[in-house]
């Protein structure tokens, strides 16, 4: 008998899935880093923590005087579902998810008066910011949005 003294990284790659041996752990961790999204869940504190309010917006040939989304917010929850609204009214539902390597949230809705969009998306504590791409033809669009535990209030 012979003892394989072939590295540990040689090793896996020599043996077939069904010897290789992963904890659940390591099968998440790869899984997301592959993927670049969690498959357990949408636990993504920065931007699940809070609703968000949208609170200005700047659109490429766009007077900046007009925000077609004043009042509105968004509170995504960590099962991958959204609800979106203006003012305390809200307008619709929907499920997103977030590519976390690339940045990218997409969000789409239940109701097909709302179109699918695509954000790429920069964050500290207090605002999320989001810049659109053109997978829906939104690139033209940069969202600031706060952190808020409270609905917009109407002025």
């Amino acid at each position: 008998m012979a003892c394989n003294q072939k590295p540990d990284a040689q090793k896996a790659e020599n043996t077939t899935p069904s010897e290789q041996t992963t904890t659940p752990t390591d099968e998440k961790t790869e899984a997301v880093s592959k993927t670049g999204e969690d498959p357990e869940g949408h636990d993504y504190t920065i931007l699940t923590h809070k609703m968000l309010h949208y609170k200005t917006s700047v659109i490429m040939g766009k007077d900046q005087k007009d925000q077609p989304y004043k009042g509105q917010w968004i509170k995504l929850d960590s099962d991958g579902t959204f609800k979106a609204g203006k003012y305390k009214e809200q307008t619709h539902t929907g499920k997103w998810s977030y590519h976390h390597d690339e940045g990218i949230l997409l969000l789409q809705p239940n109701d097909k008066n709302f179109k699918a969009s695509e954000w790429k998306i920069q964050y500290n504590d207090d605002m999320v910011i989001l810049a659109g791409t053109s997978t829906y033809g939104n690139n033209a669009t940069q969202i600031q949005l706060i952190r808020s535990d409270n609905f917009p209030e109407e002025k």
